[in-house]
């Protein structure tokens, strides 16, 4: 069984320097405090996926030794403060790195969102990857949603929708749209982060009618590169 993994040295420092919990914090203490929060939120939102979960376990062990050696960061030692100062830039650069990883909200305007699932390497592969057009890719431009069918390595022509509403928070982005052309929003679609670079669909509907056909049970993602697996699809050609 994995072992937890401490992720601050502040609750250490506190301990061996007899610093009150009430005593206003350093930049480093604040800085420490801000990671731990950015990793547990964000472990939170990976419980769906345990690979995922594991993933940025394992990334954030690997990456801890690494800034405690650069930093010189020892155990039972109270750090100088060109520790402290080491530590508080690594530890800003390492929130910002998971915020681009699991909460880049503007990837989905950036890339193709494509349905995944993942080997039995933790590797992301593109879902419904056989000779048969079932698989929905989507693009998100220019206050327009494209969903193009997967048809054997080639995309048809898209079906394509207005985004008349757009609420974006820390933790998720949320797109009104609308499918008849009426500027009302016949239903809305919430991105939610379930892993790194991959997302939960989660529609609200207004009209069961109205809600296009898309697979809700997968994940997507954003990664511009994906696995593939090449099918013997013999004389089918899409």
């Amino acid at each position: 069984m994995m072992k937890k993994i401490h992720l601050s040295v502040t609750t250490l420092f506190v301990t061996l320097c007899g610093i009150s919990h009430a005593a206003p914090l350093s930049n480093y203490q604040e800085s420490e405090k801000a990671l731990n929060s950015q990793y547990a939120l964000t472990q939170s939102y990976l419980k769906d996926i345990p690979i995922e979960k594991n993933n940025l376990l394992n990334q954030q062990h690997q990456w801890l030794k690494a800034r405690n050696s650069k930093c010189g960061f020892k155990e039972n030692i109270a750090p100088n403060m060109a520790i402290q100062n080491c530590i508080t830039q690594e530890n800003q650069q390492r929130i910002q790195y998971i915020k681009s990883q699991y909460f880049n909200f503007n990837a989905l305007e950036q890339n193709l969102i494509r349905p995944i699932t993942f080997n039995s390497k933790g590797e992301k592969i593109l879902a419904n990857n056989d000779c048969y057009c079932d698989g929905q890719i989507l693009k998100i431009q220019n206050n327009q949603l494209y969903i193009y069918s997967a048809c054997d390595e080639k995309l048809t022509g898209p079906q394509i929708y207005n985004i008349i509403k757009k609420v974006k928070t820390d933790t998720s982005v949320e797109y009104s749209i609308d499918t008849n052309k009426n500027k009302v929003a016949d239903f809305t679609l919430s991105f939610v982060t379930s892993g790194q670079n991959t997302w939960s669909i989660v529609p609200k509907v207004y009209r069961k009618q109205d809600l296009i056909h898309l697979d809700f049970k997968v994940k997507y993602s954003t990664a511009p590169q994906i696995k593939k697996i090449k099918q013997d699809c013999g004389d089918f050609d899409g």
